[in-house]
């Protein structure tokens, strides 16, 4: 998976290299969203393996879509868009991380017909969710701005 690292280096070799990377990131999401959905199986796939499929796709597009807008302002915009995008999946994947966990905890109880006990586990992953949102939230407004210059030290200074 992409990640910060990947950025620094590809920063290193140029801005176009960085905004190509950045168009990828959407396209490797929606093959990881279909993958996903096809993983549960054949007879499973149209019940359980629909909403998660759809989910990662939508976001993928999203993704994708948003690069597409912001390419007609030049390789700096979509490189800084993509910087942007990796610092806020640092908080962003605890978050999926949850979601994918909640998706199979309430699947199991709700097969078993405890209603209740899924309905605890979709309200803990709430507040859970909830939490992680106001750390990334703080972190992000405290932090960000050195982020965004650590990044822009590597990627800007060596664009030609």
């Amino acid at each position: 998976m992409f990640n910060v690292i990947d950025t620094f280096f590809a920063g290193e070799i140029s801005t176009q290299v960085l905004a190509s990377l950045s168009l990828t990131f959407s396209i490797f999401f929606i093959i990881i969203a279909i993958a996903r959905g096809m993983s549960q199986g054949a007879t499973a796939f149209f019940k359980q393996g629909t909403p998660p499929t759809i989910n990662m796709l939508l976001m993928a597009l999203s993704m994708f879509t948003i690069t597409y807008y912001i390419s007609d302002f030049g390789q700096h915009v979509v490189a800084a868009y993509g910087i942007a995008i990796r610092i806020e999946q640092i908080f962003l994947l605890p978050s999926i991380g949850i979601n994918v966990a909640v998706l199979a905890i309430v699947s199991q109880n709700n097969g078993a017909r405890l209603f209740e006990r899924a309905k605890e586990v979709v309200v803990y992953a709430q507040k859970v969710g909830f939490v992680l949102w106001i750390v990334g939230m703080l972190s992000l407004f405290a932090f960000g701005e050195f982020l965004l210059g650590l990044l822009h030290i590597c990627v800007f200074s060596t664009s030609t």
